[in-house]
């Protein structure tokens, strides 16, 4: 009789998906040309730091961006095919003290208080917890070391983040929930860290780029496209929502990116 296999779980889910379009990743300038990663440098410029841990590192960029302001950055990501990306870019650019390892963003591989900074960049609204998430970047950082986050975040306004929640999802089946910057605030604290600076950039895109980096289908794409036609003004104005050049239907928008750095406590 043939074992019942096991359903993955959702991080598995996750991990599966990135790593199958990694590539697509690496090469889309919203993730190494995004105002949040210049901002994440500069923050992290101020210091030196032994031990830097980048969260859910994608192809790296994060990781690259703080590695000359630390000794060693663990770049860290479930899914092979990122880590493939971050050991392939790191070469290409000569960046030797970085080292991809695999790991849930709620397991971290290193001791207690181990780290000195902390980084995450356009990732948390993957994870199934982010309560877990805060709880064990708290537990691998030093007291008084450095968390710096930024994460794609939705309006205030309950309509305008049900629209852009809604979206995501049906764009990317591994979304969880962009949490809005009031969320945010009260997690850090909950999590026992305050915050020293907070900004909101914007990340900017076409939906049928953005789209494509999750494998949309033609069918759900034409849907979601009849979506952005039909946006409300409201929804319109928050997201910068404008009709694209180019031979196919298509909408420039930008969404909204929370960025803060804390001091663990």
């Amino acid at each position: 009789m043939t074992e019942p296999t096991s359903r993955p779980t959702r991080q598995e889910e996750t991990a599966a998906q990135f790593s199958e379009h990694a590539a697509g990743f690496a090469s889309a300038a919203a993730h190494f040309s995004a105002e949040s990663l210049k901002l994440i440098g500069e923050l992290a410029s101020v210091a030196h730091y032994k031990l830097a841990i980048d969260v859910a590192t994608g192809p790296g960029f994060t990781a690259f961006e703080v590695a000359p302001y630390c000794d060693l950055v663990i770049a860290t990501d479930p899914a092979e095919g990122m880590l493939e990306q971050v050991r392939r870019i790191a070469k290409e650019r000569g960046l030797d003290n970085v080292e991809a390892l695999a790991a849930y963003a709620d397991a971290l591989p290193v001791d207690d208080a181990a780290a000195d900074l902390i980084t995450c960049r356009t990732a948390p609204h993957h994870f199934p917890s982010v309560t877990d998430f805060l709880d064990e970047v708290a537990r691998a950082v030093k007291p008084g070391g450095t968390f710096i986050l930024a994460d794609t975040s939705a309006p205030e306004d309950d309509d305008l983040d049900a629209w852009m929640n809604d979206m995501e999802q049906r764009r990317d089946r591994t979304h969880v929930r962009d949490l809005k910057h009031s969320e945010w605030r009260a997690l850090l604290a909950e999590a026992g860290f305050n915050q020293n600076f907070e900004a909101t950039t914007h990340v900017h895109m076409n939906v049928r780029d953005w789209s494509a980096r999750t494998g949309v289908s033609d069918t759900d794409l034409e849907a979601i496209i009849d979506t952005w036609r039909n946006a409300p003004e409201p929804v319109i104005e928050a997201f910068q929502i404008n009709r694209a050049e180019g031979p196919r239907e298509d909408y420039s928008f930008s969404w909204p990116v929370f960025v803060t750095r804390t001091t663990k406590t």
